[in-house]
């Protein structure tokens, strides 16, 4: 390994430790009550080194979200390759996404957070158009309805299931006593009413 190679390895080494550590600062304390000197604290660093890495606490968070996006890109990729038809694989994308939100709940609340918050849309790694390509998918090998629009089928899919977990999670002991009805109930019945909704005949 060459020297220059060297110091780009520590460089990334460094990176991807200030990125951890703004993980635990952000997601302890929210991104407005956190703070650039609290993340370089956590990262045993100066707060001019850093700057010489990241711009501020946006750039910061716009790093966790890269971080986010490309965990749920993977696991959607993944989730799809193990199926043959496009219904198949819309419902494997929304087994992946609720493992998500289980998984990394953390993940899933910053990106609701950034995206209510912003607009931008990191091109490199998109779940939400996976989901429109296996909407495309489903539609041209028979196993999904014709006549669906694939880019607006996908939106309403991704909101629904965004919302649902949000209720389904954060309000489940509410759901529990006023209706006597188990969340997990109400998720996997909107999976079944979906997969009807669009199936084919």
């Amino acid at each position: 390994m060459t020297i220059e190679e060297r110091r780009q390895r520590e460089k990334e080494q460094r990176r991807t430790a200030i990125v951890d550590a703004a993980e635990r600062v952000f997601f302890a304390k929210g991104f407005d009550q956190a703070t650039v000197d609290e993340i370089a604290d956590c990262a045993e660093l100066s707060k001019g080194t850093l700057y010489l890495y990241f711009d501020g606490k946006d750039d910061l968070y716009r790093a966790i979200i890269f971080r986010a996006l490309k965990l749920l890109t993977t696991a959607f990729e993944k989730a799809i390759a193990r199926h043959e038809t496009g219904i198949e694989k819309v419902w494997a994308i929304g087994t992946e996404y609720v493992n998500f939100y289980r998984e990394h709940p953390d993940y899933f609340d910053a990106l609701i957070h950034y995206h209510g918050q912003k607009t931008e849309t990191f091109y490199e790694h998109d779940p939400l158009k996976v989901l429109i390509d296996v909407v495309q998918e489903g539609i041209a090998d028979g196993t999904i309805r014709s006549g669906l629009d694939p880019l607006k089928t996908a939106i309403i899919l991704w909101g629904q299931t965004t919302g649902l977990l949000q209720i389904a999670f954060t309000m489940c002991e509410a759901i529990r006593d006023a209706y006597r009805v188990d969340p997990e109930e109400i998720i996997s019945y909107y999976f079944d009413l979906t997969y009807h909704n669009l199936k084919a005949g």
